[in-house]
């Protein structure tokens, strides 16, 4: 009967070791320390553009908007919880997240980020939508309103109005 009650004790005592061991280490509180919640903690929204990544300190500085009824529209560095994130975002990206505020703390989570386009050809392209003046419309195949296929290269030299609806 000694026996059992001794080993149980020790039990007792070994499992009240692991928890506190585990809760110390986060393994019981489900994350980072840093980003725990007081309970009175404000989440605002945040857009803008990506400045800089810095992964080893785990922030990014971002030229954001104004964040209503907060700050005016400034550039600074922003600690990031979603390590995901590093891998994807680089300068000039914008980014959509919510700002979370707790007392002297502040971080950024759930972000989307929308990548900056590196491809030149875009700008480029976009230039020629327009058009200049002089400049041949590219022939191409359209079903009018009566179902019938028209081509851009049957109006040449005439006026043409195109609408989509």
């Amino acid at each position: 009967m000694k026996n059992k009650r001794i080993t149980s004790l020790l039990m007792s005592v070994c499992l009240a070791f692991v928890l506190s061991f585990a809760a110390a280490c986060g393994g019981l509180s489900g994350g980072d320390s840093r980003f725990a919640l007081s309970g009175s903690e404000k989440r605002l929204e945040l857009r803008g553009k990506v400045v800089s990544v810095e992964k080893a300190n785990q922030q990014i500085t971002v030229a954001h908007e104004e964040i209503k009824d907060y700050m005016p529209a400034m550039t600074m560095p922003f600690v990031l919880k979603d390590e995901w994130a590093f891998d994807k975002l680089g300068p000039g990206d914008q980014i959509a997240a919510a700002l979370i505020v707790d007392g002297p703390r502040s971080w950024l989570q759930d972000i989307v980020i929308t990548k900056a386009t590196s491809d030149s050809s875009a700008s480029e392209s976009g230039s020629q939508a327009t058009g200049k003046p002089g400049t041949e419309v590219p022939d191409f195949r359209l079903v009018n309103q009566d179902g019938k296929q028209i081509s851009i290269h049957d109006y040449r030299g005439k006026a043409l109005l195109l609408t989509f609806i």
